[in-house]
C-alpha cells in the first residue's frame, strides 16, 4: 500500500471558511428567490391600484381605451354619490374630475339644492345599486356609452332622517356620453331613456 505523505493530502479547509461558504451559497439562495417573487408579482399586476371613492375597494387601473370609458363613468356616479351623502359637497373636486360642460354644472346645481333644503342621499344597509356600462360607440374624443343602471339610493331629510320622496328598487337603461379632455374621460351628458320598478328590464335581459 502506497504511504500518503502529507503534501499529498488536499489541502485543509479551516471550520471558519466552510461556514462562510454555506452561508454565501444560502444569501444566493434567498437573492435568486426573492428575484423570483417579485418578477412574479409585477407579471401578476396589470397597473397601478387605485381606489374607488364608493366602495373603498381597490380596482386595477384601466388599461384600454373602453376600460377608461367605463371607469369615468362608474367614476363619475361614485363621486356624486359621495358628495351627495351627508353632508352635502357642492364643491367636491371630485365631480369635475368625472364630468364636463353641462353635465358637471346639472351636477353642481342638483348637490346646491339639497345643500339648500337641508337634504342628502342614502343607500339602503344592504343596498343592491351598481352600474353596468358598455361602450357603444368612440370617435376620437368622443364616446357613447350604454349603462343598465340598478338603484336603490333615496334622499333624507338630514335633520330628521326621515326619507323625501319615492324609495325601493329601480333599474334604469341611461345613455351616456363622454368627451376626452386631455388623457380624462369625462360625463358630458346624461338620457334616462327607460325605468322599471325593482330588478328588471335590461337587468334581467329585457329591452
Amino acid at each position: 500500500m502506497r504511504q500518503i505523505s502529507e503534501r499529498d493530502r488536499p489541502p485543509r479547509r479551516s471550520r471558519r471558511g466552510v461556514l462562510w461558504a454555506l452561508l454565501s451559497s444560502l444569501v444566493a439562495a434567498a437573492l435568486i428567490v426573492a428575484a423570483i417573487v417579485i418578477m412574479q408579482s409585477r407579471s401578476d399586476t396589470t397597473g397601478t391600484v387605485v381606489a374607488d371613492g364608493s366602495t373603498g375597494t381597490t380596482l386595477a387601473t384601466p388599461q384600454t381605451e373602453e376600460q377608461r370609458i367605463v371607469a369615468a363613468y362608474k367614476g363619475y356616479w361614485a363621486a356624486v354619490d359621495k358628495a351627495s351623502a351627508a353632508p352635502v359637497d357642492p364643491n367636491s373636486p371630485a365631480i369635475g374630475a368625472y364630468a364636463t360642460g353641462a353635465q358637471l354644472q346639472a351636477a353642481v346645481d342638483a348637490l346646491r339644492q339639497k345643500a339648500a333644503g337641508g337634504l342628502a342621499g342614502r343607500y339602503p344597509a344592504n343596498s343592491v345599486h351598481e352600474q353596468r356600462p358598455r361602450v357603444v360607440q368612440i370617435s376620437g374624443d368622443r364616446a357613447g356609452v350604454q349603462s343598465c343602471d340598478i338603484d336603490d339610493g333615496y334622499v333624507v331629510n338630514m335633520a330628521s332622517g326621515a326619507p323625501v320622496g319615492p324609495t325601493g328598487v329601480e333599474t334604469l337603461l341611461v345613455n351616456a356620453q363622454l368627451i376626452r379632455e386631455g388623457v380624462n374621460w369625462k360625463v358630458a351628458g346624461l338620457q334616462f331613456a327607460k325605468s322599471w320598478k325593482g330588478v328588471a328590464g335590461c337587468a334581467v335581459g329585457q329591452s
